[in-house]
């Protein structure tokens, strides 16, 4: 059954009108703070919108910037010829050297007017590279160093910035200092292509003198890298390097343990040696102490007594024969007279 309404609720006020009219009341109230609020949510979202479009703006007049002047490093060079007078093409060079300086140049613009863009990074990058082929190794150095600094070894071309400054350290004779750098590209996060610090490595291991080493190292690439970009050089080095049989090549050096290490380090306490006596002197007082003793031998022994002579054999057969007839005869006469 419903429920019966008296004249007393009906006197009463509504509930749900009450509570809307506090609520327009209340923003009635709060008009300004709720307006100002929603301008600001609505510019900020507008500025942001802003701030994107210009961003990209600036990328895109960055990019331009770089493209054009990322082109210069490949333009054709066209030598000009002494005693002739050759048109000068547009988008072509004399030498070298006058490309990467013109590159150098449309770069440093990019870092000027663009510096804020992730592009100028690249650009560093480029100017190293130029700097590098100009052969001014020690300003690829600081430019390719500076790129590692902005966008880290995790960057897009961080392994060839650390292997351009590999090369300008070996340029300048710094061959110890090289290798470590050519080491760090076979270990992360530079590792993403390992047989290219491996192939270096080996180069100078060959260049110092020690085939075995250099030819372990390339054996090492080829069997762990077989489609590796330098299987052609390797080959042609290892024709190069002396035949090194398997027993001969040098192994890693495997490092004592720190105990035997220090055990080493330690100097060896060792007894002092007796002084060497002369063989030679040796050998002549024995010689003499036999001499004395055969001689006392000889004095000891008895004097041997000469052996009885023996009578001839005839004399001996002539006492033992019988008398002959003839004295028997004689002798019977003499007892008759």
């Amino acid at each position: 059954m419903a429920k019966k309404i008296s004249r007393k609720d009906l006197k009463e006020p509504d509930e749900f009108l009450s509570f809307t009219a506090k609520a327009l009341g209340w923003l009635n109230a709060q008009k300004v703070i709720l307006l100002i609020g929603v301008a600001a949510i609505g510019l900020t979202i507008l500025g942001s919108y802003i701030w994107q479009w210009h961003i990209e703006s600036i990328e895109k007049k960055a990019s331009r910037a770089f493209i054009e002047a990322k082109e210069i490093l490949n333009a054709p060079v066209i030598p000009k010829i002494e005693g002739m007078e050759t048109a000068v093409i547009e988008g072509t060079y004399s030498s070298d050297d006058e490309k990467y300086k013109t590159a150098i140049k449309e770069f440093e613009k990019v870092i000027l007017n663009h510096g804020s863009s992730a592009t100028s990074v690249l650009a560093v990058y480029f100017i190293g590279e130029s700097y590098l082929r100009l052969g001014e190794y020690d300003k690829a150095i600081e430019n390719l160093k500076e790129y590692l600094t902005r966008d880290g070894e995790h960057g897009e071309l961080a392994a060839f910035a650390m292997e351009g400054i590999a090369a300008s350290l070996e340029a300048l004779g710094k061959d110890a200092d090289a290798k470590e750098q050519y080491r760090r590209l076979t270990q992360a996060p530079l590792d993403i292509e390992p047989d290219r610090g491996l192939y270096h490595i080996a180069r100078l291991e060959q260049k110092a003198g020690k085939a075995a080493q250099a030819v372990r190292l390339f054996n090492e690439i080829l069997e762990k890298h077989p489609q590796t970009a330098f299987r052609q050089e390797i080959q042609d080095r290892l024709n190069q390097l002396p035949k090194v049989e398997k027993a001969e090549v040098e192994k890693p050096k495997v490092e004592k343990p720190k105990e035997e290490a220090e055990e080493a380090s330690q100097p060896k306490t060792t007894e002092p040696e007796e002084p060497k006596k002369d063989a030679t002197k040796d050998d002549k007082k024995a010689s003499n102490v036999k001499a004395e003793e055969a001689k006392d031998v000889v004095a000891k022994e008895p004097e041997k007594k000469p052996a009885p002579q023996v009578e001839k054999k005839t004399e001996a057969v002539k006492s033992e024969t019988p008398p002959t007839k003839e004295k028997k005869s004689a002798t019977d006469k003499e007892g008759t007279e």
